[in-house]
């Protein structure tokens, strides 16, 4: 039986965008914990659980207020709420290949300093110069010390034994069937996979189903499915 949680036990907070993105992440946990009383000046709604060691409280962002200023809000509630000492921010991105990094659907970003950036930096934000050039200044300061140590064990750990993600993908859909059968949580299949050229401009409409398959871009299919991990610069917008 778990012990009788408080919440100086929850220092480590996650926060979603997206209500798709906190059901993933809580489908994640290795044990869910018991709500707690809310704060009375704290809208938030969260979820406990763990993984590992760790004590994780979960927030989504309110529903229709997506944005930089919504999750400061979030994020601001839930350290007067809880002793935080990291928030990570989780969820669904975009990927962007290179040569470098044959990123996939399905694969995993974890963001890591690189170059001059933190690790994170905000894509829309900046001025415009003379001639129309875009200038971006928004980026943030690098993660605590401690968080990059655990990163370099983590690419540690991926090199010599890999990261059990299939595993883990598994042990979720055994525990959740319903998401996977009745809202797509799992792997949706290399043709699902479709990398146009970046000048392309697509049709308009929610998928690339009327886009001119002439313009995807042909890459060599990868052995496997299982998820790969990519380390770098994460970019971050209200746009």
């Amino acid at each position: 039986m778990s012990p009788p949680y408080k919440r100086e036990h929850y220092q480590i907070g996650i926060i979603c965008a997206l209500h798709t993105e906190a059901a993933a992440m809580i489908a994640m946990l290795d044990e869910s914990h018991p709500t707690l009383p809310p704060q009375n000046d704290d809208p938030n709604k969260y979820s406990f659980g763990s993984i590992g060691d760790h004590n994780l409280v979960i927030a989504c962002l309110p529903a229709g207020n997506m944005g930089n200023t919504s999750a400061t809000t979030v994020a601001n509630n839930m350290k007067r709420s809880f002793p935080i000492k990291f928030g990570l921010m989780v969820g669904i991105g975009g990927g962007v290949p290179s040569k470098k990094s044959d990123i996939r659907l399905g694969d995993v970003a974890v963001s890591q300093p690189t170059g001059p950036h933190g690790g994170v930096f905000q894509w829309d934000y900046g001025k415009t110069e003379q001639g129309g050039k875009f200038h971006r200044s928004g980026t943030l300061n690098k993660p605590p010390t401690a968080l990059l140590h655990a990163l370099q064990s983590l690419k540690i750990h991926d090199i010599n034994k890999g990261i059990p993600l299939e595993d883990a993908l598994a042990t979720m859909a055994t525990n959740n069937p319903r998401m996977v059968e009745e809202f797509g949580y799992e792997y949706q299949g290399a043709d699902e996979d479709r990398l146009f050229h970046s000048a392309y401009d697509h049709a308009t409409g929610e998928t690339c189903e009327d886009c001119d398959v002439k313009e995807v871009i042909k890459r060599k299919p990868r052995k496997n499915t299982i998820p790969r991990v990519f380390y770098g610069n994460i970019a971050s917008g209200n746009q």
